[in-house]
This record gives structure tokens, C-alpha cells and sequence, in this order.
């Protein structure tokens, strides 16, 4: 079954095409490698999918219903959730308390205790919050940190945290745009784990990268553009070695991993 089909879709600003007639299959249960160089129209899909931005041509369908005209929150709400490259947390917050808000029941929460006035509901609906945010920070690996401010995490697990906080909506799909960037290989390796888990709890996963030794490593198919437009597709051993992604990447030395 296919979580996402994006058929000839097309963004343009002002002059500049920035995804033309892109076609993209991503099939439910699988980690979809999205790469290219600088530029090249990765998060402007990204941005096209989850609804930041409309195409001026083609159509986006998520499990079989066409997204046209369907705002962000709405996507969220169907199981699309997104991590951004430059890292978007709530800094002065607690660990905790940034997976909580993320949480889709807790504003209908929220909304019947207004209507009921009931401190039981309140505190019931509270530790269910509680305890379903510290699971994913148990998963992440940061629950010993649930209470440290957000801003005060080192950097890997300021990306770690963004993770838990997309999972906290219960995402079918969930895009991750570049969640390696500025990490040793070292400190790639336990993000690779988690990605694999990640596809484990039966989410879709498009994961965004220029480590094209991470990417092979850890996605099903492998999907590369260049200049807005689709170069190649397929397994990760064919990516490699094919001659138009190797000249995009200038030198299959760009195809190792990154020290």
C-alpha cells in the first residue's frame, strides 16, 4: 500500500522552478531516502507535503485522499508530521512539557474540563499526558532528562527531543529533514537506531540527508533530485552506483560516509 503518492508536482517563485513534475511514490512501512545537493528542492517537498506551501501544478495524496487545499493542522491530524533541519523546540521549556504540547488530545482535554468544571477529569487526563509523554522519552532515550530546560540539552538531543515531540502525534508518516545534520559518525549511529525503531512503531518515514552512506544504510529506496527534478530512484546499491547521482554528488567520494 502507498502512504504517499505526489504525481507531477510542480512549485514555482517568481521565475525560479523549485520542484518541477516531481512524481513520488512512497510505499507504507518503508524509510523513502530523499537526497540531493544544496538546492536541490528537498525541504521545498517537505514543505509542499505537510502544506507549508501550495503547487502551482500536480496533486499530493496521503493514503488515498488527495490533500488539495488542506491546511497544515489538518495534515497533522491525518498522521503527517515533520522535524525541521533548524531546530524548533519551545527552548525555555522543559524536556517533558515540549512532548506534551504536542499532544492532540490535550487541548479536547482542555476544552471539556472548561465545559465540566471536574478536577478529577483534569488530574486523570493530566497523568495520562504525563505518562504517555515520558514513554517517548523513554523511547528517545530522555526520560533521565524529562526535566532539564530544552535549551540546556546538548545538541544531539535537542534533536532527539523534536523527534519525540512529532512522535507525540501519532504520525502515519513522519519526515525527517536532515536529523543527522551536524553530527559525528558516532553520533549518527544511535540516530539510525532510533530511525529503524521509529519505522518499527509502523510509521512511514522520509528522511532527508546528504550522508549518502547513512541514506543507503537505513532506507528501503532512495529517491535523488537535482535542480528540482528527479535524477533517479531505487534501491540503495543502484543509487550508488548510478552515473547521474555520482556526477550530481561531483565525485563518488561524495558517496561514503561523512567523517
Amino acid at each position: 500500500m502507498k502512504t504517499l503518492v505526489m504525481t507531477d508536482v510542480t512549485k514555482a517563485f517568481g521565475g525560479v522552478t523549485a520542484v518541477s513534475n516531481v512524481r513520488l511514490e512512497v510505499e507504507e512501512g518503508r524509510i523513502h531516502g530523499l537526497v540531493g545537493p544544496n538546492g536541490a528542492g528537498k525541504t521545498t517537498l517537505f514543505n509542499l507535503i505537510t502544506g507549508v506551501l501550495t503547487p502551482n501544478s500536480g496533486s499530493i495524496q496521503f493514503q488515498g485522499r488527495n490533500l488539495d487545499g488542506l491546511k497544515p493542522h489538518k495534515r497533522t491530524a491525518l498522521g503527517i508530521c515533520r522535524t525541521y533541519q533548524n531546530i524548533k523546540l519551545f527552548k525555555s521549556a522543559t524536556v517533558l512539557d515540549n512532548v506534551m504540547v504536542a499532544m492532540p488530545y490535550r487541548m479536547r482535554s482542555a476544552i471539556l474540563q472548561l465545559a465540566i468544571k471536574s478536577p478529577f477529569r483534569e488530574i486523570r487526563e493530566e497523568k495520562e499526558v504525563r505518562e504517555r509523554a515520558g514513554a517517548l522519552l523513554d523511547f528517545v532515550g530522555l526520560y533521565e532528562k524529562r526535566n532539564h530546560v530544552a535549551s540546556a540539552l546538548p545538541f544531539g538531543d535537542q534533536r532527539r527531543l523534536e523527534i519525540a515531540r512529532a512522535l507525540a502525534t501519532k504520525p502515519r508518516l513522519l519526515l525527517l529533514d536532515e536529523p543527522c545534520a551536524g553530527m559525528n559518525q558516532a553520533e549518527k549511529e544511535p540516530m539510525v537506531r532510533l530511525i529503524r525503531e521509529i519505522r518499527e512503531r509502523q510509521a512511514t518515514v522520509i528522511v532527508i540527508e546528504h550522508d549518502m552512506g547513512m541514506i543507503c544504510q537505513i532506507c528501503d529506496v532512495i529517491t535523488v533530485l537535482n535542480f528540482g527534478v528527479v535524477i533517479a530512484q531505487g534501491l540503495p546499491d543502484s543509487i550508488q552506483k548510478d552515473p547521474l547521482v555520482i556526477e550530481a554528488y561531483l565525485g563518488d567520494e561524495k558517496l561514503g560516509y561523512d567523517e
